[in-house]
């Protein structure tokens, strides 16, 4: 059971743990908290101007973290498994004595270069754990990891005199200033592989009588082996301090243990089950051996063991309709009809960047040179407005390419705290990375891409919180041609199921030994929608149906629910509930009544407000006129995750009855739902794009 899980609790732990003294595999969760120690032979980066004579030493912490898998391999030595984010980031200086300025007069003093990383890294981690008294461990392996953050930013400073001085510039004169030399960017030539050497010691403290969880306190230390720079003698070395809480289930002990319980199954009674009358017990999955089924059970001498001939696991399902309000209706029939739609989804005309970094983040779309010319604006957008959103560098090249009088403006900022602190060669590296864009791969003329370089922008977010500071770091794309940052607008075909959801019950008797469970629902022997856990089935189960999980043509869709015990798996009779698909071609062959969707979302409002920008009051306009005097209008208003709920209730509310008062509908329905989830809110596009409202046009087609 345990080996069945581990990939899902691998992956969803957000620490590890440390290994301990026990025989059985473990698993649980961690922090360390590491000092970094740099050691270096080097003037400069590559291709990097700089004065320093040379950076020998420097310093600095950070966290690491990760998942980890714990399995014993003898009586001396257990094996450990690491995966985890480790910070390897530090301050290299040196001190330089040099001739400043000082009330006119040159004098000597001393200046100090500084070169700070951003380094981090994702890696796994093999280790042996060898036992030495008690629950007392020595670790040692090796670290291998990939290097994900590897920014720099560097300056010279006058340190000396105190307060006063002044950089002299290359023919004597002076520039007023005690810095120079400020850059930052991605390390050259960096090196994406790290591998380091591990060794410590790890200590166990049970935390409950079962001895199933552990507080383990451990040390270690890691030397690094490869290069920070494929090219520069740099290292780094790091001590980490930290504790772990681990979980190891199923408790058995050496002294406690009696010979080995085999229990036999012959292959007509596969179905069985054990029951373990005891406390503690410990088993492990059937296996084959000869064409016979066997279970191995460890247990106490105090445990026994009972064997049923037959266990069987009772298993059924059924399904309800859950209409837009929520409510439940019986499912006789399901409809999946067509309707004609005009699609239109704003652009957010900002690309966002990492911290310290100037190079464009892998989640926009780009395209080589030569895939321009099939590109098109129709193809990109999508349903997912963030999907849309990320094609925006390739939105904007293609109608810079069909508009030749047209240009823009490409403004880069900052998030003017931390290391970006009044970065403006930063904010300019991060405008000239998208024109770079522009120009190599659509070919626009640099004369039409204007770049300038700011702190922060004038409609910046509140930068006291992160999601305000990711939210800074970005470039802004402006025209004075409303064509280049128009929304997009697309005719589509739009498909909507009735009911909208299906709710799934599945029934379970005898139930004790389950310990996973799956639902699929398929068309034509093809996989529509597939649920799958482990553990015991939950009370229901929601499909609600997305364009593409949506029935395809009309006919039976067939759905059942199986549960897996040790031993064998137990399947529902099969259900199947018709689907009739009303096409437009159908509804316009039989004279049908049909219904025109127009479906709009806006991003209109700055942070905490419902005012329509001067921006967006033409798109706005434009929507007006798809209402008509017998258009039904629905209006849906949303914040982001900022602020309190109650607050963005109302904000979202006024939201939505501010756009509803200005498309002139009698018909019209307003509401707000306040903090929404409605695209990934990790990602400030995400959250940007939540600021919204939604506006759907419901207009009768007479035949």
């Amino acid at each position: 059971m345990f080996n069945r899980s581990f990939p899902i609790l691998f992956c969803i732990l957000a620490f590890a743990a440390s290994g301990f003294a026990q025989d059985r595999p473990s698993f649980g969760i961690f922090g360390d908290f590491s000092l970094n120690k740099h050691s270096a032979n080097f003037q400069q980066l590559p291709g990097v101007p700089s004065c320093c004579p040379r950076y020998e030493s420097g310093s600095g912490t950070g966290p690491a973290f990760g998942g980890l898998y714990f399995e014993p391999l003898s009586e001396l030595f257990d094996l450990e498994l690491r995966a985890l984010y480790h910070s390897l980031s530090g301050t290299l200086s040196e001190t330089e004595a040099t001739t400043v300025l000082h009330n006119g007069v040159p004098t000597q003093g001393a200046f100090q270069h500084t070169l700070s990383t951003g380094l981090s890294t994702i890696s796994i981690e093999p280790m042996l754990d060898l036992k030495l008294i008690g629950d007392l461990r020595m670790n040692f392996g090796f670290d291998v990891g990939i290097l994900l953050a590897k920014s720099y930013s560097e300056q010279e400073e006058i340190t000396q005199p105190d307060g006063a001085g002044t950089f002299l510039d290359s023919v004597g004169g002076d520039t007023h200033s005690r810095i120079r030399n400020q850059q930052s960017g991605t390390i050259p030539n960096a090196s994406t592989l790290q591998v380091a050497a591990l060794g410590g010691l790890s200590y166990a403290l049970p935390l409950n009588a079962g001895h199933t969880t552990y507080l383990v306190p451990e040390v270690l230390y890691s030397f690094g082996i490869t290069k920070i720079a494929s090219d520069l003698a740099w290292n780094v070395n790091s001590l980490r301090i930290g504790a772990s809480i681990v979980f190891s289930p199923q408790e058995v002990r050496h002294e406690e243990r009696k010979e080995i319980d085999t229990v036999r199954i012959e292959r007509d009674n596969i179905n069985a089950s054990i029951i373990i009358l005891g406390k503690e017990s410990q088993s492990v999955e059937p296996e084959e051996r000869d064409g016979i089924m066997f279970i191995t059970h460890y247990t106490r001498r105090t445990d026994t063991l009972a064997i049923p001939k037959k266990h069987v696991m009772d298993v059924s399902v059924t399904a309800v309709g859950v209409d837009a309000n929520g409510n439940e209706t019986p499912v006789v029939r399901m409809t999946v009809e067509e309707f004609s739609s005009t699609m239109m989804t704003p652009l957010l005309n900002y690309i966002f960047f990492d911290e310290n970094s100037s190079e464009i983040p892998k989640r926009y779309h780009r395209i080589d040179a030569s895939e321009t010319d099939t590109f098109t604006i129709a193809h990109a957008h999508s349903q997912n407005k963030l999907a849309t959103y990320h094609d925006l560098l390739n939105i904007i090249g293609k109608r810079l390419h069909d508009n030749e009088k047209a240009n823009v403006t490409v403004t880069g900022c900052n998030e003017d705290i931390r290391s970006e602190k009044a970065n403006l060669s930063l904010s300019r590296n991060r405008a000239e990375a998208v024109k770079k864009y522009f120009t190599e791969v659509w070919h626009i003329a640099p004369r039409r891409i204007k770049t300038e370089a700011r702190n922060l922008s004038p409609k910046a977010a509140h930068s006291d919180t992160p999601d305000g500071d990711e939210e800074n770091r970005r470039v802004e794309i402006t025209s004075s041609d409303p064509k280049i940052l128009f929304p997009v607008i697309t005719d589509d075909t739009l498909r909507k199921a009735s009911p909208p959801v299906l709710r799934f019950k599945p029934i379970v008797q005898n139930d004790e030994s389950m310990i996973s469970w799956e639902l699929a629902a398929s068309q034509d022997k093809k996989i529509l929608k597939d649920f799958k856990a482990e553990g015991k089935a939950p009370a229901s189960i929601d499909w609600k149906f997305e364009p593409q999980s949506m029935p395809k043509f009309s006919g039976n869709i067939y759905y059942a629910f199986s549960a897996d015990d040790l031993v064998a798996t137990f399947t529902s009779t099969p259900h199947s509930i018709p689907i009739e698909q009303i096409t437009i071609r159908k509804k316009r062959e039989e004279r049908r009544g049909d219904t025109v969707i127009n479906r709009f979302s806006l991003i209109l409002f700055d942070v905490g407000s419902a005012a329509v920008t001067p921006h967006d009051a033409p798109v706005v306009s434009m929507i007006k006129e798809y209402v008509k005097p017998d258009s039904r209008v629905t209006v849906v208003g949303y914040t982001d995750r900022l602020g309190e709920a109650s607050y963005n209730q109302q904000l979202s509310e006024h939201r939505a009855v501010t756009i509803a008062s200005s498309l002139g509908s009698k018909n019209v329905t307003a509401k707000g739902l306040g903090q929404a989830d409605l695209y990934d809110s990790s990602l400030p596009e995400g959250r940007l794009y939540t600021r919204t409202v939604n506006i759907e046009i419901k207009t009768p087609v007479s035949q």
